[in-house]
């Protein structure tokens, strides 16, 4: 977010109705960097992640375990269209969910994996199944070489 739009979305003076379209504004210019994010090529998927990316996830989360865990329920309460996330926020990893388009980014996060729970994304091959496609996600899908990459990235 630039320095006018994070102004903007944080002045408690600011009108609602600005506040809201520079958000639902950042919220969508993301979108395709979050979307093609997954393309690069996958290398190392499941359980199987660096080191660096596992010891801030267990000094910050508890464990990978429990990360996974909240991740998937994060995504599973989501009520209605969007996304799950790992984000860092004051250099350490949260896990969020926001709602619709929006990111972390609004938030004061930086995104480094998202998953986009809107019915599009899983119902074909999951129907309701909600949280069996986000524990399909984390535990198959995940390049966590390049989550990794995007926690270095987010820390400096």
């Amino acid at each position: 977010m630039d320095e006018v739009g994070a102004r903007i979305v944080t002045d408690p003076a600011a009108p609602c109705c600005k506040r809201q379209r520079v958000q639902a504004l950042e919220g969508h210019a993301v979108q395709p960097h979050v979307h093609c994010a997954p393309l690069h090529v996958q290398t190392v998927f499941g359980d199987r992640m660096p080191g660096s990316l596992e010891k801030q996830i267990v000094a910050d989360l508890g464990s990978v375990a429990k990360m996974k865990e909240d991740f998937i329920r994060a995504g599973a309460t989501q009520f209605g269209s969007g996304w799950c996330w790992l984000a860092v926020r004051y250099g350490r990893i949260e896990v969020m969910k926001t709602a619709n388009g929006e990111n972390p980014l609004v938030h004061g996060a930086t995104p480094i994996l998202g998953c986009d729970v809107w019915e599009h994304s899983y119902y074909i091959d999951y129907r309701n199944r909600r949280p069996d496609y986000l524990k399909a996600f984390v535990d198959n899908l995940v390049n966590w070489e390049y989550v990794a990459e995007m926690l270095a990235a987010a820390s400096k």
